[in-house]
């Protein structure tokens, strides 16, 4: 669990990244 942290954060820009593209499909669509 040393890269608790790190995962923490790299799934929250993941989020990020996820909801950037959500919202990109959504004014195509």
């Amino acid at each position: 669990m040393k890269s608790w942290k790190v995962s923490t954060e790299e799934s929250g820009d993941l989020m990020k990244v996820l909801i950037v593209k959500t919202s990109s499909l959504g004014d195509i669509t």
